[in-house]
């Protein structure tokens, strides 16, 4: 006996809508690439060389550990010192307010995250060079039953493009402050006056010292401005641009020594009494960070920045396995200038 397969009408009008769809998109694509051999632009600059950047911003910080987490602001200033020399300046330091260690801490913690620091690279690899980019000029939506179609007319242009690749070395001072809250093992063994051992719950102190680092410097910039206009339609786009910076730091951390207040005074809420952290906690002076800021080129800029890795300093778990030590993140905005 012959097999009978019955479709269901909804079946039946998925696979129509899928065809519309495919339909759909292929028209949009064929008349962008009809409409893209009938515009023209005027090139108003193509100058990815920049002198000097500079940029201030704030910054959330989280060492994925219970209170462990605040907020900072940060100022940045780097300057080219032809295409290969880069040198440059960063301050950074923590809202005291928004410090949660300082807030959820038994002591007082009158110190919290800051960082100074001194960079150089050398860019061995520079490519300055003509790139297709993707040049959006305008973009419509439509709305049919529950889709919503967008249609984008777009032009691939050949923009300069600087990529370059190089060494990079920084050297300052790190202070960041930690609280021991026991999620994953201990990190303190505190003393009273009395010499008598007390819970190292959420006892705080911080640590400070050197911190050098060592690595790769990428860094691809694009500053492309057009003036474009369909020759079909006479339909006049106005300036459009693609004008960005990327610039990802891969490097290690080390701190050969890292200091930490061993005399602790308990809040007046606490009872003011006096503690002692007397035995040293374990101590990683090695740590990693990978850093990407990535920003608008125009005389002043958006940016976002990301930052995450392990630090040197206290040893602390992130993860009740114990393979997952010092892991934090990082992640900002800023307004940048570039000149």
């Amino acid at each position: 006996m012959p097999k009978v397969s019955i479709e269901p009408n909804f079946v039946k009008k998925n696979k129509k809508m899928k065809k519309l769809i495919k339909l759909s998109l292929s028209t949009i694509l064929f008349s962008n690439v009809l409409n893209a051999q009938n515009i023209s632009y005027e090139i108003i600059k193509d100058n990815p060389k920049f002198f000097v950047h500079v940029k201030g911003g704030a910054l959330y910080d989280s060492e994925f550990s219970p209170n462990n987490n605040r907020s900072a602001y940060f100022f940045q200033g780097s300057v080219n010192l032809g295409e290969r020399i880069t040198l440059s300046g960063e301050y950074l330091n923590a809202y005291k307010k928004w410090d949660r260690v300082k807030e959820n801490a038994v002591n007082v913690v009158d110190k919290s995250l800051q960082n100074f620091t001194g960079r150089g690279t050398f860019f061995f690899q520079v490519k300055d060079q003509k790139e297709d980019t993707r040049v959006s000029l305008k973009m419509t939506s439509s709305r049919s039953g529950n889709y919503v179609i967008t249609d984008e007319t777009f032009i691939m242009a050949p923009a300069r493009t600087i990529n370059k690749v190089g060494v990079t070395g920084s050297a300052g001072y790190y202070r960041n402050s930690f609280i021991d809250n026991h999620k994953r093992d201990t990190i303190f063994t505190i003393l009273d006056a009395n010499s008598n051992a007390v819970n190292s719950l959420n006892y705080g102190t911080t640590l400070s010292g050197m911190r050098f680092s060592a690595g790769l410097h990428v860094a691809i910039t694009k500053n492309f401005i057009i003036k474009a206009q369909n020759n079909q339609t006479g339909e006049y786009y106005g300036k459009k641009s693609v004008r960005n910076k990327t610039e990802l730091i891969a490097e290690a951390l080390y701190m050969p020594v890292v200091g930490y207040n061993e005399s602790l005074t308990a809040t007046v809420e606490n009872g003011g009494g006096a503690y002692t952290i007397s035995e040293k906690p374990n101590i990683k002076n090695l740590g990693w960070r990978l850093l990407v800021d990535s920003y608008t080129t125009g005389p002043l800029g958006l940016g976002l920045r990301l930052e995450f890795g392990a630090r040197p300093g206290f040893v602390y778990n992130i993860h009740s396995s114990g393979k997952l030590k010092n892991m934090y993140l990082a992640a900002g905005i800023f307004l940048v200038l570039n000149k």
